[in-house]
């Protein structure tokens, strides 16, 4: 086995942050199994299941507790009385609920794609007739979280993340063709919910935390049943900046097309796609196997709090012997880094690819059009974000 290690502590004076690349050639064990998805990221996590109301307007909600480490989950059905009477809609655990009757989504569904292209986008302005939509029609569901008071300002029509101009963002030819596997819903980031009565804004729910209770976008997977991350928030971008992560809103494009998948597994894939330089390493094949094994790698470093390549040398063998039973031969690739304490989730996914940037060997594997590829990212309890990504080459 060849292995590269740089470490950037000599180099640019950042002593926290290390990478790790490996590069290697074994002979593979086709008898190996690769270890199985584990849970849900325990980030923001949100999965339907117990009803809850909601104060104004009411609502059902359903919570979950992801690992045990993070606030539960939410997911909000608001309906449109003041109350909520027996029989009302509901976040129910069923994917064939009934959802409230809407005249233009149902247009836009009857119309052919070229009518559909030149129809005005629907944005729903109620949680609960976006929720079942979406839970009927097996959809994602995109939330515009925004803030009323920021449109008021003078500078707003300029804005970034003014609500006219992500909404022009989404009205793009290449955006518009994907939304016909999404509902669209637009709340104020005051909307209330009562879970357990309690009133909370929704946004202070656990669920959404990686908005930081402010303005932005988040997706909830409603579409691929009997996954992992069906009913969990699957991407979450927040429009008050970062350390590292501002939104702007050409990124929507990289958003309506990210693969299916958890959290960080889209999170990572997102930072990786929204690089200036563009790298290619996300351009093949979105493979089963490499997620797995990066889902379980970075899972690994988080819980020892040590970045790098343990175990390489069996998850190699593995990782090929998987990949030629499934008839895809190729080199595996693994490249890993860590990020600086206490970020969030969007800045520590950027954090990371930065990192990969500063090493020519890590950024040659990361910019690389590869065959098919994996990555993600996991938190650590000291606060460091270790992030993973394998490869196979493309020959």
């Amino acid at each position: 086995m060849v292995t590269l290690r740089d470490d950037l502590w000599g180099w640019f004076g950042l002593a926290p942050m290390a990478m790790c690349l490996c590069l290697a050639i074994q002979i593979a064990n086709a008898e190996d199994d690769y270890p199985p998805a584990p849970l849900p990221p325990v980030v923001a996590a949100l999965n339907v299941a117990d009803q809850i109301t909601e104060s104004a307007p009411p609502a059902s909600v359903a919570a979950s507790t992801a690992a045990g480490t993070v606030p539960s989950a939410v997911a909000v059905a608001l309906s449109a009385s003041s109350t909520v009477p027996s029989g009302s809609s509901s976040a129910s655990t069923s994917a064939a609920t009934t959802p409230i009757a809407t005249a233009a989504p149902a247009a836009v569904e009857a119309a052919s794609a070229t009518d559909a292209a030149s129809l005005p986008i629907s944005w729903l302005d109620s949680y609960s007739q976006a929720m079942d939509q979406a839970k009927a029609e097996k959809k994602l569901m995109l939330i515009h979280f925004y803030r009323p008071s920021d449109q008021k300002r003078s500078e707003a029509a300029n804005a970034g993340d003014s609500v006219v101009n992500v909404e022009k963002a989404f009205n793009q030819p290449a955006i518009r063709e994907k939304l016909s596997g999404m509902v669209l819903t637009k709340l104020p980031i005051d909307a209330q919910i009562t879970v357990k009565g309690q009133t909370i804004r929704l946004l202070d729910h656990g669920a959404f935390s990686e908005l930081h209770k402010g303005p932005g976008l988040a997706v909830i997977d409603l579409a691929h049943e009997k996954t992992e991350y069906w009913g969990y928030v699957v991407s979450a971008l927040p429009f008050t900046p970062g350390k590292y992560y501002r939104f702007h809103p050409s990124q929507v494009e990289t958003l309506v097309n990210l693969p299916e998948g958890t959290l960080t597994q889209r999170s990572m894939i997102f930072a990786v796609r929204i690089h200036p330089e563009h790298p290619a390493s996300t351009n093949g094949e979105y493979n089963p196997v490499l997620l797995s094994e990066a889902t379980a790698h970075s899972d690994y470093q988080a819980q020892i709090h040590v970045q790098g390549h343990q175990g390489w040398g069996e998850r190699f063998e593995r990782i090929l012997g998987k990949l030629l039973g499934r008839g895809e031969p190729g080199t595996p690739v693994e490249v890993v880094a860590e990020s600086w304490p206490d970020q969030d989730l969007m800045d520590s996914c950027v954090d990371c690819v930065n990192s990969w940037r500063q090493s020519p060997g890590h950024w040659e594997a990361v910019s690389a059009k590869q065959a098919s590829y994996g990555y993600d990212i996991r938190e650590g309890t000291n606060g460091i974000w270790y992030a993973t990504g394998i490869f196979r080459e493309a020959h």
